[in-house]
């Protein structure tokens, strides 16, 4: 018989992390801005900003290619029961382009999970996939599987650790001047995490940027 449990299950965390080789020039990167927007499919967006090192916007007017920093989603506040097996995680988005490609093209880069908060742990689930040009509200994109554990293990206390997570970090492409980072939309994020219990069939526990916990 399918269990179904709810709680108040959210990301409540959200922050900007350099990563080795990102996009900079003179003093200037991309920051993730407005994070917290990615909680909820709402239609207000985590977005990309141009800021010179003391945080103020910048008009970027040179053409652009190259991968961002991340944007880090943890201290999701769950709840998987001591001494549980992980059998697999799976990360999905709600993303979108809104620039509509003549002058921005957005791919995916790395996506990957973290048990501290800071550093990414086995695989990197991005296949280069382009962004689409349109929000449909909705998931459209999904890494992962109910049974895979992207290239490491995981215990049930490192996923309901605070700092447990995802770490995003799309490659921009702008062909020419005036580049506008809002352009770059994250909505939503969404992790599912497979896991059984002794004695316990299978469970899936899906942690939502809307609140909710289910286990199924």
């Amino acid at each position: 018989m399918a269990i179904v449990q709810s709680g108040n299950i959210q990301f409540s965390n959200f922050s900007t992390l350099a990563r080795a080789g990102e996009l900079t020039a003179s003093s200037n990167t991309w920051q993730w801005i407005n994070p917290s927007n990615a909680q909820t499919s709402n239609n207000q967006y985590a977005v990309l900003q141009w800021s010179n090192s003391g945080g103020s916007a910048q008009s970027e007017q040179l053409s652009q290619n190259g991968y961002v920093n991340y944007l880090v989603c943890k201290q999701l506040g769950s709840s998987i029961p001591a001494g549980s097996t992980i059998n697999g995680i799976t990360v999905k988005f709600e993303r979108y382009n809104s620039e509509g490609g003549e002058l921005l093209t957005i791919t995916d880069n790395a996506i990957y999970l973290t048990k501290d908060g800071t550093n990414t742990v086995g695989s990197n689930k991005s296949a280069g996939a382009t962004w689409g040009l349109t929000d449909t509200n909705t998931l459209s994109e999904s890494f992962g599987s109910s049974s895979d554990l992207w290239g490491t293990t995981f215990t049930a206390a490192e996923v309901n650790a605070s700092t447990f997570g995802v770490m995003i970090s799309p490659n921009i492409n702008f062909t020419s001047g005036g580049a506008i980072g809002s352009n770059v939309k994250i909505d939503q994020i969404i992790i599912e995490i497979n896991y059984t219990t002794s004695g316990v069939a299978s469970r899936r526990a899906i942690f939502t940027s809307g609140a909710e916990l289910r286990t199924v």
